[in-house]
């Protein structure tokens, strides 16, 4: 053998072994959570079932069970806004479809739905949660101890609901004799007493960038492909990663609660110079406008927040250098009416991030204005979230 020619050999075997383990997935760029909530940035390498690998920061290949994470999230694909015409409708396990109203059956028991990728959807009463019939209302997370039915013209009526036809909601109100008949198009939403409750059992949540919920048994991704086992699907069902905004993960140390899909209440403020400037719930981002403190009911077992704040008012969504120059206020993080954070935002520092250790019942986030009074003192909080331990 010529001099050199076995270590060559070696070298050209390694590199060749190394080379053909790299398949790294289209459009791969992804941030991996932990219960620390901190967003390891990666490039996803394959993810099968229980398993991942990934380049870490330094560009190491890191092969890790997904048990130690509790999300996988995109660092590109955003929520899109959902069309105004569009049907939402929540399921008990969690799930969440969004599409175009099809009907009912005769019975009123089978809602239907299609959407462009999963095709006709058949969603059976007793399996939902809500239900907006306008996609421009904001249906509230919480379950009533009686079904709801939330009019056009704002009313609310409660009760038992019977059916839901092509036509009409029939709801049974306690000491009516028949039930009570709403036409379809002058309902807005509605809202039942069936908890939604999710398990480890159930499997992963894929979230796409539609606002539709998938619940998946096994998870396979492949090229720029993501192939999901779910408990409604007799066949597997293909989706594009670049659809994927983020998954759930199952596990067992515990789950993320989206602080957008908590109850929040304005305790204080939501007036600007006298005029209506109510906190609101957009794209699953919370906006805020100083002066105000809102409070949020935590989850049982909540154990840490994490969020990142901007001045919505940042040139980057449209407002001029001259507007951001307004904006100047302060933001206290609070548990049990103890401010546990604060963060002095202004146009020099326009971004914050928040990672805070939280124990009790109720967060509050309180906005004072600054020297420049309540002038353009607006947050957006993205990305947040409450990690709430198992039991």
């Amino acid at each position: 053998m010529i001099p050199g020619t076995r270590k060559m050999t070696r070298l050209l075997t390694y590199i060749i072994c190394f080379t053909t383990s790299v398949n790294v997935l289209a459009d791969a760029k992804f941030v991996l959570i932990g219960e620390d909530l901190k967003h390891n940035r990666v490039t996803l390498n394959t993810l099968r079932d229980d398993d991942l690998s990934y380049f870490d920061a330094e560009r190491r290949l890191v092969n890790a069970s997904i048990t130690k994470f509790l999300q996988i999230r995109s660092s590109s694909v955003r929520l899109k806004t959902i069309a105004k015409n569009a049907v939402v409708i929540d399921t008990v396990n969690a799930q969440r479809f969004v599409g175009d109203w099809v009907g009912t059956d005769d019975k009123g028991q089978i809602l239907k739905i299609n959407h462009d990728v999963l095709g006709e959807l058949a969603i059976d009463l007793e399996q939902v949660a809500r239900v907006q019939f306008s996609a421009a209302t904001n249906v509230s997370a919480r379950t009533p101890s009686s079904d709801e039915v939330h009019l056009a013209n704002g009313d609310t009526l409660t009760g038992f609901i019977v059916a839901v036809t092509n036509e009409n909601i029939e709801l049974q109100v306690k000491g009516q004799p028949k039930p009570v008949s709403f036409p379809r198009e002058r309902v807005r939403s509605i809202n039942l007493a069936n908890p939604v409750l999710r398990s480890v059992a159930d499997g992963h949540l894929v979230h796409l960038n539609d606002h539709v919920r998938l619940l998946a048994k096994k998870m396979n991704a492949n090229g720029d492909e993501l192939t999901i086992e779910t408990p409604d699907s007799k066949n597997p069902v293909v989706l594009q990663l670049a659809n994927v905004q983020r998954i759930d993960l199952a596990s067992r140390i515990g789950r993320l609660v989206d602080l957008s899909e908590l109850t929040m209440q304005v305790t204080s403020g939501g007036k600007v110079f006298g005029l209506p400037m109510p906190p609101r719930i957009e794209n699953a981002s919370v906006w805020l406008h100083a002066p105000v403190k809102v409070a949020w009911k935590l989850p049982t077992g909540a154990a840490r927040f994490a969020a990142s704040g901007v001045i919505a008012a940042d040139p980057s969504a449209g407002a001029s250098e001259s507007t951001l120059a307004w904006s100047n206020f302060i933001v206290n993080v609070g548990v049990e009416n103890k401010v546990v954070a604060s963060h002095h935002i202004h146009a020099q520092r326009p971004k914050i991030d928040l990672n805070i250790a939280i124990s009790g019942k109720t967060m509050t986030i309180e906005l004072d204005p600054g020297r420049n009074g309540p002038v353009m003192d607006r947050l957006r909080l993205v990305d947040a979230v409450i990690f709430v331990k198992s039991k």
